[in-house]
C-alpha cells in the first residue's frame, strides 16, 4: 500500500547559482554524475560531498571532493560564493591555480594538498589571512613579486635567522637542564597491538585502560591539524590520521557533547576495549580531555562500502554478487558478535 499526503508550504530549491556551478562540476568530472536531484533538500539528504545552510533557498558552503579521482584543469564554479570551506586534496588537478576563490568572501579553508598544480600562487590569495591554504605536494613556484621587489632573499634571511635563534634557545634549555639536574628520563611506553603510547595518568571518567588515552595535543599532531576529512556522520566527523610509528588511524571527533552525550561516550568507550572481532574494526584508542571526545578506529584504506556500492572507487573494480553477498554475511557476523557474542 502506498500512502500519499498533501501538503503546503513546499521549500524553495538549492539557490539557481549554486544549482548551476554544481551542474558544471558534475558534467566536467564523471564520478560526480552518479549524483542527481536537488543538491541541498530535503534536509538531511543533501549530496554525500557537501554541506548546505538553512537559508531559504539554502546555499552551499562546503565542498568536500578529496580523493575522488578528479584530473585535469578545474573548471569555473565561481558561482558557488557561498562557500567556506574547500577541500580537492590527494586528486591529480593540473594547471594554474584558478583566482576566483580568492574572491569569496566567506571562504575561510582551502585545501589543495597533494594535486599537480603548477605556476604562480594567484594574486588574489597571496597574503590573504582570512584562507587557511594548503598547497602542500604541488609544483606551485615562488614568482609572485611584491611591489617589484623579489621576496625570496628576505624569506632566506628569516629562515636562517629563525634557525639560528632555534639552536641558541636550544642550547640554553640543555645548560639549564643539565646545571638544574631536572632532566627528566622519558616516559615509560606500553607496548599493545604495535602501538607504542606514552602512560599518563587519565583524569577523567575512563578509569580502565589508560594505555589507550591521548591528549588533545596529540590528536592535533595525528591528524595534522584535522587536515584530512575522510567522512562525516550525524554523530561527529572522521579524520585522516598517522601515529608515530607509522600505523595509520581513523580519528572520529563527537559533536555536540551534553552531559547525556558524554555518557554515551564513556559507555562506548569502555564497551569498545572489549571487542574484538575480524569483522570489525579495531579500536586504538581515545581522548577525553575538556569538551573534546575523540575516539581512535583502525583505518581502511580501500574507502567505505558506500564507495565501493556506488562506483566511486574504481580501481578496486566492481563488485561481484558473490562478494556482495559474502560482505553482506561478514556484516551479519559482526552486528551479531556485538550484540550477542561479546
Amino acid at each position: 500500500m502506498e500512502l500519499f499526503e498533501l501538503r503546503t508550504g513546499l521549500a524553495d530549491a538549492t539557490n539557481k547559482n549554486d544549482a548551476d556551478a554544481l551542474e558544471v562540476l558534475r558534467g566536467r568530472y564523471q564520478q560526480l554524475q552518479l549524483w542527481t536531484g536537488d543538491p541541498c533538500l530535503p534536509p538531511g539528504f543533501n549530496w554525500e560531498w557537501l554541506e548546505c545552510n538553512a537559508d531559504k533557498p539554502p546555499r552551499v558552503t562546503e565542498l568536500h571532493l578529496n580523493g575522488s579521482g578528479l584530473n585535469g584543469t578545474l573548471v569555473d564554479f565561481s558561482g558557488l560564493n557561498a562557500l567556506q570551506i574547500i577541500d580537492l586534496s590527494n586528486n591529480s588537478l593540473s594547471g594554474k591555480i584558478p583566482d576566483f576563490w580568492g574572491a569569496f568572501r566567506n571562504l575561510k579553508e582551502l585545501n589543495l594538498a597533494n594535486n599537480n598544480f603548477s605556476g604562480p600562487l594567484p594574486t588574489s590569495l597571496v597574503g590573504n589571512t582570512k584562507i587557511k591554504l594548503n598547497i602542500n605536494g604541488n609544483n606551485i613556484t615562488e614568482d609572485n613579486t611584491n611591489d617589484g621587489l623579489n621576496v625570496k632573499p628576505i624569506i632566506i634571511a628569516v629562515s636562517v635567522s629563525s634557525v639560528i635563534i632555534f639552536l641558541l634557545l636550544v642550547g640554553w634549555v640543555v645548560y639549564a637542564c643539565l646545571r638544574s639536574q631536572r632532566c627528566r628520563a622519558p616516559p615509560k611506553v606500553i607496548i599493545e597491538n604495535n602501538l607504542e603510547i606514552p602512560v599518563r595518568q587519565q583524569a577523567g571518567h575512563i578509569q580502565q585502560g589508560a594505555n589507550h588515552a591521548f591528549t588533545y595535543e596529540e590528536i592535533v599532531k595525528i591528524t595534522c591539524n584535522f587536515q584530512t576529512l575522510i567522512g562525516k556522520g550525524g554523530s561527529g566527523s572522521v579524520y585522516y590520521g598517522c601515529i608515530g610509528n607509522g600505523n595509520e588511524v581513523a580519528v572520529k571527533v563527537l559533536k555536540d557533547l551534553q552531559e547525556r552525550r558524554t555518557k554515551e561516550f564513556v559507555a562506548e568507550v569502555k564497551f569498545l576495549m572489549t571487542v574484538h572481532h575480524k569483522n570489525l574494526v579495531s579500536f586504538v584508542g581515545f581522548c577525553e580531555e575538556d569538551v573534546n571526545m575523540i575516539i581512535l578506529y583502525e583505518y581502511m584504506q580501500n574507502g567505505s562500502l558506500t564507495d565501493l556500492l556506488s562506483g566511486k572507487k574504481t580501481t578496486v573494480g566492481p563488485l561481484t554478487w558473490k562478494r556482495q553477498l559474502q560482505i553482506a554475511l561478514d556484516i551479519a557476523t559482526g552486528l551479531e558478535y556485538i550484540h550477542s557474542g561479546c
